[in-house]
């Protein structure tokens, strides 16, 4: 699997919610102490998406046992480790008829908090979605398409946002 994948967004899908709480499920039966929240533009109503659910899965020591990885293996997802890019997160990929990802990371660390409060930020201010989900699609419409280049082009606008929130 490649994790630099060709990326295209969708409309904003109300199922997006029921497929995240399915996985949510899976996962808690085989972490029932780990908090696991569901991030990323498909956890933001009305906001448009890749159609892939991302979900972050709070660890209290990082990096997570090996028992985890082969667990998340077991259940269909391939692991990227922390070579696609980011320190401190552990990347998952389920590709099927519904695609998710998955982040392991520490909870309640940095990036954890910078997830959730972006999320939240966004889930509070429609203005901010309309303006996220047209930077996104100009990315798009720029014939950007490969996951690392369109999460480059958005860092500034996420940036901007998480400085916001932390000022």
């Amino acid at each position: 699997m490649d994790g630099n994948e060709k990326v295209y967004l969708s409309e904003y899908d109300s199922d997006w919610e029921n497929q995240f709480l399915e996985e949510k499920q899976l996962l808690q039966t085989h972490f029932p102490d780990i908090p696991i929240e569901h991030i990323g533009s498909t956890s933001i109503k009305g906001m448009t998406a890749k159609p892939i659910i991302d979900i972050i899965l709070g660890v209290t020591s990082y990096p997570p046992s090996e028992d985890m990885t082969t667990t998340l293996e077991k259940l269909g997802y391939y692991g990227f480790g922390e070579a696609d890019r980011i320190n401190g997160r552990l990347y998952f990929i389920k590709r099927g008829v519904k695609n998710y990802n998955v982040h392991v990371i520490k909870h309640l660390d940095k990036l954890w908090n910078n997830n959730i409060f972006f999320r939240n930020y966004l889930r509070e201010n429609e203005a901010e979605v309309l303006a996220y989900a047209e930077v996104k699609q100009n990315i798009i419409n720029k014939g950007i398409n490969s996951l690392y280049e369109y999460s480059d082009e958005k860092e500034d606008f996420i940036s901007n946002i998480i400085n916001k929130i932390n000022t």
